[in-house]
């Protein structure tokens, strides 16, 4: 027996899938399509996610879309970001490029609908993922990239504890306009959620 005062790690401590907001759920392709084909019809909103060249898209091509993310396990975890309060479907979130040798994975996340946005659904659903990361996944490191224009997110992840490390100079045409790609990281003791 130990005198070490801390508890043993527990799911009950170390992992939830849900918040005060959302919660993070399996993706049910045939269930999600619609709404992830709806959120086709948001150029803005799917360029903010990386989606290039924007296109519309049908409820079979979204299906068949969710369908890859679901069979990309244990290489990336894919979620549905769902309200608590009435089980909306108004986001998704995930760990890409999982790296078990070197312990890093790359954090994506879309809020799909603009009236969405603000109302700290993506906030809680990336605290929600990076503890699942750090606990589960036993990462040591979680980074993204977000576009320099894109102001909102920048903000949300400095807030978080992601930091700054490096930019992609001019990486992305948009418009006619060259934006730089902004690289950054949270290293698992950074990490206060």
């Amino acid at each position: 027996m130990t005198d070490d005062p801390t508890p043993p790690p527990s799911p009950e401590t170390t992992l939830r899938y849900r918040g005060e907001l959302v919660r993070l759920a399996a993706i049910d392709p045939e269930r999600d399509a619609e709404v992830f084909a709806e959120w086709f019809d948001d150029p803005m909103a799917t360029r903010l996610a990386g989606f290039r060249p924007v296109w519309p898209m049908n409820r079979a091509s979204a299906q068949e879309r969710l369908e890859e993310w679901v069979k990309q396990a244990p290489g990336g975890i894919h979620f549905a970001v769902r309200t608590i309060d009435d089980d909306r479907l108004v986001g998704g979130i995930g760990i890409m490029g999982i790296s078990p040798a070197d312990g890093n994975g790359e954090l994506g996340l879309s809020i799909y609908r603009q009236d969405d946005w603000g109302l700290g659904y993506g906030r809680e659903a990336i605290v929600l993922t990076l503890r699942y990361a750090f606990n589960e996944l036993n990462l040591h490191r979680v980074w993204l990239t977000t576009t320099g224009f894109n102001e909102r997110a920048l903000k949300l992840y400095e807030k978080l504890g992601f930091r700054h490390e490096g930019r992609g100079r001019e990486h992305i045409l948009l418009d006619g306009t060259r934006w730089d790609l902004v690289y950054m990281g949270m290293l698992r003791d950074e990490f206060e959620g």
